[in-house]
């Protein structure tokens, strides 16, 4: 591994490294390495480190110190090396040491606050939900609004930047800003740790504008993404978060903008070229930005006209009053919740209303078709934001060439003061130059792609538009648009064109774009720059696993499917555990008593989850050689939980120990060990001790709480005698040598719950686009399951009617990849040293085998010994029927996509620029392989058209 990073990784090249090594195979170890050699060259260039990952406490920023202080080097860790925290945690953390610091000029009033709110939190006694709530008090506004002070102050004091920096550095008085703010130093490092979370955040350094670490830092950057796979959830979760802020009314805000531009002049300061301007535009066909104020205005006013948009739009009695309408987008409309209609808006001049009414869809089209409307207005605001971005960079250029200025014009600051130029609302600000600031960094990937290909989801993402009438705008509807043009694989692929990214995990090379990002979709965008590792380095990788894990010639991995989907199987099973029948049967009971308002289904779930605990905790009994035992389920059993009861769980397992009792220290309540999230460190710690101190547990957790890269190993107890895997020096812990993997359920959004949230009502769909880019289903599957979740959202309950309204997203090829991901880091977790017990036991639920069977690993992924074995056991199946119909759904996918991307651009005016598109358009490479006939006829059309212009 260390030759690959030496080879890819000190080049000035951007792209993606995928390093697929197994747990505990020292990937860590080694990126430390080469840090460590190298932060010294990479600070001469001028150019930064970033290791980056899910959680920040597995930030292994403490290991690189090591290095540092064993050469004493410690100095120059301080001076090269720096953790970015976010704000409320470095205060929280740092705060009442250095009180005696701050000058009593700090010292305010809401200075006072902070400190004794921080104080408070001291009590480890004080309930979470006070904690919670005071924590949060402190994040959105004690901390902020001192934060503030202290900018007020730095920039009232020092006019430029580089004064405050040198303040903080050499005045007493500012001093403790960097001890309190450590991201002050940020330009003067070069060597940063940081989790994903701050990543796509905002850098706040309190001596500038903060900004997103993607317009700065990243150019020629080599950036190290540990757990690279599961770092693409929180992305996903900051780009829900934003889109559902980011809610606009869309006709009140193109009507703002139509308004407000109309009127108005362009200072000649808005509209002079810089020198930067002039540059970039030279031969090429770019609007001067006079022009280009003068193009919204016309495109704003035709859009106007066209729609009788001085008319108010409200929604005819027959359409709806009550109920909600939703129109989804992503490459073509969606009437959701009833797509048999036709909404269209009809103009009455007499009332001076444009109504918007329902047709059938085999009805004659007698308006227009509102999916025409928010198509040209969501056009319109897409290309004004792109414009604004151009003039917001030159009137940035123009403040950083006048040389009186001393610090860099951020390009926030200069998009709203083009914005608010046009006088718009402050709320339309905001959300406007959040959008531009946002969707600049995907737009700004440099491509060899065509326009059609860069049409696709992962490119445009999807929008909804939710037509809503209340009795507070009784007189006219509103159109909300909720916008989410932004995925995780954009966002990927655009760091991925300005730095080097080496994606570092046991699982970063698995296809499974619900678990991972789109690996194809990468590729296809980078280029050459996506990064496959060669035949003979994955040789190398695979011989140094193969030596590093030697000695499990002489450990015995012992696999088993326990567990059944039958109600009375599992009652069968439960009898000859307990070797009583009416207490397995009373168990089925309770669970029926305690849960009348569960189907069938979900009681039978609810008991062989039961049968399958007490069938590992049998096992557990009956193989004393198990030290340790863990196991993982999707959720904890808590005490009186009608599905899943912890005293009844006890109260059981005392009943199958009753003639093994020698067998466990202590009682049954203590070896049940629940390894909770809730104060996990300390659990944890309580239980690596009970461990070494030679007792056994059983220890039962969930896939999210024990998840990737937590380490459970434990200190070697005096009465074993692990072996010894390797020539490596000996590890002084050993690996817990028991695992139970129960079926993974909440990997995909439930629907089905009460009160179905906002949040997972976005990612639902979200996964729905992933799994049909995958080919997991067809386009009229999509469409049945959007409908249903947009039923489910207000409530509403959509009846099965065809056959693919009764396809489970469960049963498809993409899910079995994403469930193999989960078990493979899920085993993972007793993987991490290299001193095993002689015996290590693997138990699964028997329903994740059929999703083993279907699996295949990739020639650059390399699985742990213990997975390999599950893997065998389970065995293999045909799937070539499967990977036909995946293959063909793909190739619609793309040809719907394709098609709808021409029929829009048929309605299109030609312009220079889309004249040059087509002309670029590389159809043999990416499209004729799918493409239908239908297609085909579009696009002859089109360059029947093409060829007219250009004759």
């Amino acid at each position: 591994m260390e030759q690959i990073l030496n080879e890819y990784c000190k080049q000035f090249n951007p792209g993606l490294l995928l390093l697929s090594r197994p747990t505990g195979s020292g990937k860590t170890y080694t990126v430390l390495d080469f840090i460590y050699s190298n932060f010294e060259e990479f600070a001469a260039q001028n150019r930064k480190i970033l290791f980056i990952t899910n959680l920040k406490k597995n930030l292994p920023i403490d290991e690189l110190k090591k290095r540092f202080v064993a050469d004493g080097k410690e100095d120059e860790f301080d001076k090269y090396v720096l953790f970015i925290d976010s704000n409320i945690d470095t205060v929280l953390k740092n705060l009442l040491a250095i009180d005696d610091e701050i000058p009593d000029q700090f010292k305010t009033e809401i200075y006072k606050k902070l400190k004794s709110h921080i104080e408070i939190l001291q009590n480890r006694q004080l309930p979470k939900e006070v904690k919670d709530s005071w924590e949060t008090e402190i994040r959105k506004i004690i901390e902020p609004k001192f934060r503030k002070t202290i900018i007020e102050a730095l920039k009232n004091n020092f006019k430029a930047k580089k004064d405050r920096i040198s303040a903080i550095k050499n005045d007493r008085e500012y001093q403790w800003i960097g001890k309190l703010y450590p991201a002050v130093f940020t330009d003067e490092k070069t060597v940063f740790f940081l989790s994903i979370d701050k990543f796509v955040a905002k850098n706040t350094t309190l001596i500038e504008n903060s900004y997103y670490f993607n317009e700065r830092f990243i150019e020629k950057a080599l950036i190290f993404i540990d757990e690279f796979d599961t770092t693409k959830e929180a992305v996903l979760n900051n780009i829900i978060k934003s889109g559902l802020q980011h809610r606009v009314d869309l006709l009140d805000l193109f009507l703002n903008i139509h308004n407000h531009l109309m009127p108005n002049e362009c200072p000649e300061l808005l509209i002079k070229e810089s020198e930067w301007f002039q540059k970039k535009s030279s031969g090429k066909n770019w609007l001067s930005p006079r022009q280009q104020i003068e193009t919204f205005r016309e495109k704003a006013n035709s859009i106007f006209t066209t729609y009788k948009l001085q008319h108010t739009c409200k929604s005819h009695k027959d359409f709806s009053t009550n109920k909600r309408n939703f129109l989804f987008y992503d490459y073509q409309f969606h009437n959701v919740l009833d797509r048999h209609q036709r909404i269209e808006i009809i103009e009455d001049s007499q009332t001076l209303t444009n109504w918007i009414k329902a047709f059938d869809t085999k009805t004659k089209k007698t308006g227009v078709d509102i999916h025409e409307l928010l198509s040209n207005i969501t056009g319109f605001l897409t290309y004004f934001q792109t414009e604004i971005k151009y003039l917001a960079d030159n009137y940035r250029h123009l403040k950083d060439e006048n040389k009186s200025i001393n610090e860099a014009f951020s390009l926030e600051f200069a998009v709203k003061s083009v914005l608010n130029h046009f006088r718009l609302d402050d709320r339309d600000v905001e959300f406007l130059t959040s959008k531009i600031l946002e969707d600049d960094f995907s737009y700004g990937l440099q491509t060899d792609k065509g326009t059609i290909q860069r049409q696709g989801f992962y490119d445009t993402g999807f929008r909804y538009h939710d037509i809503v009438d209340s009795d507070e705008h009784d007189t006219l509807s509103k159109i909300y648009m909720f916008n989410f043009s932004r995925t995780p694989e954009s966002f990927l692929a655009g760091v991925c064109s300005k730095a080097m990214v080496v994606g570092i995990s046991a699982t970063a090379g698995l296809y499974t774009n619900i678990g991972n990002y789109d690996l194809e979709y990468l590729k296809s965008r980078l280029g050459n720059s996506f990064i496959r590792l060669k035949e003979d380095a994955i040789i190398r990788l695979k011989n140094a696993y193969s030596e590093a894990t030697k000695g499990y010639d002489q450990v015995v991995i012992k696999t088993e499917f326990i567990g059944t989907d039958s109600q009375k199987e599992a009652i069968k099973q439960l009898e000859e555990l307990l070797r009583d029948r009416e207490s397995a049967q009373a168990l089925w009971n309770d669970l029926r008593h305690k849960n009348t308002d569960d189907d069938e289904k979900s009681l039978e779930f609810s008991f062989g989850r039961y049968v399958r605990a007490l069938t590992a905790w049998k096992y557990f009994l009956d193989h004393p050689d198990c030290h340790a035992f863990l196991c993982l389920f999707t959720k904890f059993p808590q005490p009186s939980d009608p599905k899943f009861d912890l005293n009844i769980l006890y109260e059981y397992a005392k009943l199958l120990l009753d003639d093994k009792k020698d067998v466990i220290d202590g009682s049954v309540d203590d070896t049940i060990f629940l390894l909770r999230g809730e104060n996990f460190d300390e659990n944890k710690k309580k239980l690596l001790n009970e461990l070494k101190d030679n007792k056994r547990r059983f220890i039962i957790s969930t896939y999210q709480t024990t998840g990737v890269g937590q380490n459970l190993q434990f200190p070697i107890p005096s009465n074993l005698e692990p072996i010894h895997i390797n020539s490596f020096p000996k590890h002084s812990d050993m690996d817990i040598n028991g695992i139970y993997l129960d079926s993974p359920t909440n990997l995909l959004v439930s629907i089905f719950e009460s009160n179905l949230k906002d949040d997972d009502f976005i990612k639902y769909i979200f996964q729905l686009e992933f799994l049909r880019e995958n080919g997991a289903f067809s386009l009229n599957t999509f469409k049945s399951k959007l409908d249903e979740a947009f039923h489910r959202y207000i409530g509403r309950y959509k009846p099965k009617r065809k056959a693919e309204d009764f396809i489970s997203l469960y049963n498809t090829g993409a899910y079995s990849l994403f469930l193999n991901k989960i078990i493979i880091q899920a085993i993972g977790r007793i993987c991490r040293t290299n001193m095993k017990a002689p015996t290590i036991h693997i138990l699964a639920d028997a329903s994740i085998r059929k999703h083993l069977t279907r699996f295949s690993i990739p020639e650059d992924v390399i699985p742990v010994r213990e997975y390999t074995a599950l893997l065998e056991l389970a065995g293999e199946s045909t799937k070539q029927s499967e990977d036909l119909i995946e293959a063909q759904n793909r190739a619609s996918n793309n040809s719907n996509q394709s098609s709808a991307h021409i029929r829009r651009q048929l309605k299109t005016p030609w312009t220079p620029k889309t004249i040059k598109e087509w002309q670029n358009l590389k159809v043999k490479k990416h499209l004729l392989h799918f493409w239908t006939l239908g297609v085909l006829i579009i696009f002859t059309k089109v360059a029947l058209v093409f060829l007219t212009i250009s004759w």
